[in-house]
């Protein structure tokens, strides 16, 4: 059950920083979409909360939302860092460029898949509750926890690789027109 899992993180990260071209890009990816999991999954642990196949199909599901939700996010950081804004102002760009989405779609998904909450067969309740609460945690990551790592030194080595690829840009360019 781990294997899917893990390959199902590592590759949104290995595509990020493929398509972003820098490691750190890849590594915020790593580290945003493992919070909700690390917390849901952590205190289920600690509460002694049964983990059967109705929650642990949940990570490979609420993955996706939180990768979608973590990549339009970065974008826009990224966009402010190329108009030439500042790291907090970059992340502001991004709460206005993309955040109302991220809520639109929890309250879509998650109230959606809460219905599974009323359910008579056991697996289906099980997996409702821990893909709402995956989504909440992962809504409440990409709102609290991306920016604050992106305010700190891995969202300034983030803006450093933007900048650096937008001056490469540029000596490119003017390499062509001579």
């Amino acid at each position: 059950a781990l294997a899917p899992l893990a390959l199902g993180v590592l590759a949104p990260s290995d595509a990020v920083t493929l398509a972003l071209r820098h490691w750190s890009n890849g590594l915020l990816m790593l580290l945003a979409s493992v919070f909700p999991m690390t917390l849901v999954f952590g205190l289920m642990g600690w509460t002694g909360t049964l983990v059967d196949i109705g929650s642990i199909m949940t990570p490979c599901v609420a993955l996706g939302v939180t990768v979608d939700d973590i990549f339009h996010f970065v974008l826009w950081f990224r966009r402010g860092i190329q108009q030439g804004l500042d790291q907090r102002q970059s992340v502001l760009l991004a709460y206005h460029g993309c955040a109302r989405a991220m809520v639109q779609s929890w309250l879509i998904l998650g109230l959606g898949l809460a219905v599974l909450l009323l359910s008579s067969f056991v697996p289906n309740v099980q997996f409702g509750a821990a893909m709402l609460a995956l989504l909440t945690v992962g809504l409440a990551g990409n709102l609290l926890f991306l920016p604050a790592l992106l305010c700190g030194p891995l969202g300034r080595i983030v803006a450093g690789s933007v900048t650096a690829q937008d001056q490469s840009h540029k000596m490119s360019d003017q390499t062509v027109e001579h």
